[in-house]
């Protein structure tokens, strides 16, 4: 299945890549972040535990996760998930985080 990579007049929604490793890792030990979030990773190895989460969504087809980046793919912002989908019940959670130098 090819990922729905999704653009808008300011942003790209695109499919998680092993480079974002770092901004995921600094969004998900961030103190700020992880308040609101719920997830919490100490080193960028127990970060990866979370880059298999996402990918494991794609390969069930159980969710999808997209990077929020700026419409040139420049910056990385943050992350948008749908987990948990169920097709036969039309329902999905929404989950977003972002980095906190883009909060207003």
């Amino acid at each position: 299945m090819n990922f729905p990579t999704l653009r808008t007049e300011r942003l790209l929604l695109r499919e998680i890549q092993e480079t974002d490793i770092n901004k995921i890792f600094e969004g998900l030990s961030h103190p700020e972040v992880i308040r609101q979030y719920g997830v919490s990773f100490k080193t960028l190895e127990a970060a990866r535990e979370q880059m298999d989460w996402y990918a494991g969504m794609m390969k069930t087809d159980s969710g999808r996760c997209w990077a929020i980046c700026s419409r040139d793919n420049v910056f990385f912002y943050g992350v948008i998930t749908l987990p948990f989908w169920k097709k036969e019940h039309r329902k999905a959670e929404l989950g977003y985080w972002l980095l906190p130098a883009y909060w207003r």
